[in-house]
């Protein structure tokens, strides 16, 4: 089941895309698949801790984080893989063996992920684009994790980095 999209929840002042609906139907999901018995718990506490469209901010996230359960939770850990600074030292290495010639910037608006349960595993999969300075070839990748399900905790059990995609600019000779 792929969770992070949100459905109608009958309210006429929030829409399907307002991140309020989209983090409570991610936090929602994975529960129900990963922490059942706390799910209705989760949630109830998800809505106590934002009380409207616009009420996160990292202190408020931090805190529902650590009331959850912190690192320690099945629902947390998953969700470390979508914190930028975990990916950075293997999208760096990436960048490095392309060598200083062939420097590239990140493709704005390119960043993004998607969590899947398929129980007893879960995926995280993090995807963007990269462009040369120089113009001459653009690439996505993306970088993977599966959590498995190991005496009531969540672990990793893979990570695989791929170049899903490879564009050549006219007039370059790959």
């Amino acid at each position: 089941e792929s969770v992070g999209t949100p459905k109608r929840n009958g309210t006429k002042d929030e829409d399907q895309s307002s991140p309020h609906l989209l983090l409570r139907k991610i936090f929602l999901d994975l529960a129900k698949a990963l922490d059942p018995e706390n799910a209705d718990s989760i949630v109830t506490l998800f809505d106590q801790t934002f009380t409207g469209r616009n009420s996160f901010s990292a202190p408020l996230m931090e805190k529902f984080l650590d009331k959850i359960g912190g690192d320690s939770s099945p629902v947390v850990r998953p969700l470390s893989f979508c914190n930028q600074g975990i990916l950075a030292p293997a999208v760096i290495e990436l960048k490095a063996q392309l060598g200083a010639h062939h420097m590239t910037k990140d493709v704005s608006g390119t960043w993004g992920y998607s969590i899947s349960v398929d129980y007893p595993k879960v995926f995280i999969r993090s995807k963007k684009r990269e462009s040369a300075i120089s113009n001459s070839f653009e690439f996505a990748w993306e970088l993977g994790a599966t959590y498995l399900a190991d005496e009531n905790k969540y672990v990793k059990d893979s990570i695989e980095l791929n170049v899903t995609d490879l564009v050549f600019n006219e007039g370059v000779n790959p």
